[in-house]
C-alpha cells in the first residue's frame, strides 16, 4: 500500500496540508490557476505521472470532486452494488434513512461497506470502479484523450491511487442541495464504511428477524388459545338459578 498512498499524496496532496485536494477546495485558486492543476503539475514534474495521466486525473476530477450538479458516489456505489453481487466478493451499497415516520424510506447514501486493507484489496475494489462505471471513460472536455487502460502498469497504479483517494479521504463529494445560493454540501465521511459496520448491522438484522419470529408465534398461539377457550365457554353452560330451584 505505501505505493499507493504515496502516488495518491502526489494526486491529491499531502492529508492535513493546505495542498491537500477535496471536495470542499477543488475549485479554490492560486497564483497560476486553481489549486488542484499546481498539484497535478507538481506530481508530473517530478515524474510521479505523465502528462496524459494528469489530463485523465483532471476528467475524473471533474466528474467527482469538481461536480456540484449532485452527489456522483451515489449512482457509482448503485453500480458496485450491482457489479460485485455476480463476483467473489459482493460490496455492498450503504443504505440510509431519508425523511420520517411514515413518510421514511431507505435511500443509498454513496458510501459502500469495503475495507482497503491491502493492495489486493484496492486492486479488486478499483477494478470494479473501472469496469461498472464511466468515470475513467468519459472526457468532459478533451475528446481525444486516449483512456487509461487497466492491463497497462502504469495506468493501474494511477487508478487505483485515483480511488484509493476518492473512497477513502474524507470530504470527496458535495453537491447543491437546492439553490446555488445556499452553497453547497460537502459530506465529511469517506466513501468506503469499514466492513465490520455491515457484519454489525445483519447481525441487529438476524435478531430483529428472531425476535419478529417469536413475536408472531406468540401472537398465533395466543389466537388459537382464544379460540379454544371461546368454544369451550360456549358448549359448557354454567347452572342457573331456576335450575337449582327445580332441584
Amino acid at each position: 500500500m505505501n505505493q499507493t498512498a504515496t502516488l495518491c499524496n502526489a494526486l491529491f496532496g499531502t492529508r492535513h496540508t493546505k495542498w491537500e485536494i477535496n471536495a470542499s477546495n477543488a475549485h479554490q485558486k492560486v497564483r497560476d490557476g486553481y489549486m488542484r492543476d499546481f498539484t497535478l503539475k507538481q506530481a508530473v514534474r517530478t515524474r510521479k505521472i505523465t502528462q496524459h495521466q494528469a489530463n485523465w486525473v483532471t476528467q475524473v476530477w471533474l466528474q467527482t470532486i469538481c461536480y456540484t450538479h449532485s452527489n456522483w458516489s451515489t449512482s457509482v456505489a448503485v453500480a458496485i452494488h450491482k457489479h460485485s453481487a455476480t463476483l467473489r466478493k459482493h460490496i455492498v451499497a450503504e443504505l440510509r434513512t431519508q425523511g420520517s415516520k411514515q413518510y421514511s424510506r431507505k435511500v443509498v447514501s454513496g458510501c459502500v461497506y469495503y475495507d482497503c486493507s491491502s493492495e489486493s484489496a484496492l486492486e479488486y475494489l478499483a477494478k470494479i470502479v473501472y469496469d461498472s462505471t464511466c468515470l475513467f471513460k468519459t472526457q468532459i472536455k478533451n475528446k481525444n484523450l486516449k483512456p487509461l487502460s487497466f492491463e497497462e502498469t502504469n495506468d493501474r497504479a494511477v487508478i487505483k491511487a485515483l480511488v484509493y483517494g476518492l473512497f477513502t479521504r474524507p470530504r470527496m463529494c458535495a453537491w447543491i442541495k437546492t439553490d446555488i445560493q445556499d452553497g453547497a454540501i460537502v459530506d465529511a465521511s469517506p466513501r468506503c464504511i469499514s466492513e465490520s459496520t455491515w457484519h454489525e448491522i445483519q447481525r441487529k438484522q438476524e435478531l430483529y428477524s428472531i425476535q419478529q419470529n417469536a413475536d408472531m408465534i406468540r401472537k398465533q398461539n395466543r389466537a388459537k388459545f382464544m379460540t379454544w377457550a371461546h368454544g369451550f365457554i360456549t358448549h359448557f353452560r354454567l347452572p342457573t338459578l331456576d335450575d337449582w330451584d327445580a332441584e
